[in-house]
């Protein structure tokens, strides 16, 4: 879970997978009334492509990064699929591709926030936790992850 103010609104609002084990990434926008705090769900993945930022149907987001370091001075997601979490059976669809996304989002024309997702790696998956960080000095984040898959360490293309 991520806290941060998604829609340049001057308050914190809340970037969540919504079940570990299936599908679902949404933001919840605060709210603010005479009546207290609520928050309003915007799904940005969900198990449907054609509901989905990008096409995307991405299940068992076990964890998210938000990062400064991927797009200069942007904020950007990062998450992905785990890896046979239970097994080639006890997953739902455990075959999928393991991808690893970084989303970043702005408004359009009407003032909705719009995420954008791109393909970090089609291949490592998403462990439990990772990092993303400018590992070698170069002014760039690398996305520094361990799984079922092994250790990898996920480059910007250069």
């Amino acid at each position: 879970m991520i806290v941060t103010d998604v829609d340049g609104d001057g308050l914190a609002d809340v970037l969540t997978s919504l079940d570990a084990h299936r599908f679902g990434l949404s933001w919840f926008r605060q709210r603010r009334s005479a009546d207290g705090i609520t928050f309003v769900e915007h799904r940005i993945l969900d198990d449907q492509p054609a509901n989905s930022a990008g096409g995307f149907a991405l299940g068992q987001m076990h964890a998210l990064v938000l990062s400064r370091q991927i797009v200069a001075g942007q904020p950007a997601l990062v998450t992905g699929k785990r890896f046979w979490a239970h097994g080639p059976k006890g997953d739902v669809n455990p075959q999928a591709t393991p991808l690893v996304l970084w989303l970043t989002w702005a408004k359009d024309a009407e003032g909705k926030v719009v995420f954008t997702p791109r393909v970090a790696d089609a291949e490592a998956g998403i462990g439990t936790q990772f990092e993303v960080t400018d590992l070698d000095g170069d002014g760039r984040a690398e996305i520094i992850l361990a799984n079922k898959k092994g250790v990898h360490v996920l480059s910007p293309v250069r």
